[in-house]
């Protein structure tokens, strides 16, 4: 019961991170909390710590990592 509150809790914590990067700009990447993230575009973003690139979306964000090709694939969504 403890773990899905401390879940709850961690959910809501990006959610709200989620709200404030949207609102002003991004203030740190929610997978390593760098930084050091630059917009690439409208509600796109670069940590370039951990080389994600993050999208917002409306109820969270979706992670991406650079594949090998140049690609994009997805590594993490919040809800």
């Amino acid at each position: 019961m403890e773990s899905i509150k401390m879940e709850s809790i961690k959910m809501e914590s990006i959610k709200m991170e989620s709200i404030k990067m949207e609102s002003i700009k991004m203030l740190a990447c929610p997978l390593c909390r760098s930084k050091n993230v630059g917009k690439i575009k409208t509600k796109h973003y670069f940590c370039r710590e951990c080389f994600s690139e993050l999208e917002l979306e409306k109820t969270g964000f979706t992670a991406y990592e650079i594949d090998v090709d140049g690609g994009l694939k997805a590594v993490e969504k919040s809800a």
